[in-house]
């Protein structure tokens, strides 16, 4: 089984040309957890995930504390606005590398590539490195699962 088989086909993008800002609130607005960055040709550029978002965004005081499980709330830390100059940054600045698989990989070849990366979603790209759709450890998970469950009759 294909990993074309298991990706989600409508995905949300952002242009190489959007703010940073802009790309927040499209991962808001969709609640999506990667945000392929493509080119005019869609081609894949770049990647944001939730992660590096979150790591951008987070105070530094995340950093420096050894033990969180003591802090129940970092009070107006926690609710401070995003600044100006950090929504302004052009996303192609804080995009991640384009790491990706090719829609005719098989299962276990993507969810090892998810492991290996440590990553949670992978955008997955044709021949011509065009986006064509996101898999998720969970959707390569439940395929391969699936399939097994299918060819093994009875168990």
């Amino acid at each position: 089984m294909k990993v074309q088989s298991v990706m989600k086909k409508e995905v949300v993008t952002v242009s190489q040309d959007a703010t940073f800002g802009e790309s927040l609130a499209l991962m808001v607005e969709r609640r999506v957890g990667l945000l392929p960055v493509l080119d005019a040709e869609r081609h894949l550029v770049g990647v944001l995930s939730l992660r590096e978002a979150m790591d951008i965004v987070l105070p530094d005081i995340v950093d420096w504390i050894q033990d969180l499980d003591f802090v129940e709330d970092f009070g107006a830390v926690e609710r401070a606005p995003l600044d100006e100059a950090t929504r302004r940054r052009p996303v192609r600045e804080v995009m991640e590398p384009p790491l990706s698989v090719r829609e005719d990989a098989g299962l276990i070849g993507a969810y090892t590539f998810l492991r290996q990366h440590e990553l949670s979603d992978v955008a997955v790209v044709d021949g011509s490195n065009r986006l064509v759709g996101v898999a998720s450890w969970v959707d390569v998970g439940i395929g391969f699962l699936r399939d097994r469950l299918r060819s093994g009759g009875d168990g």
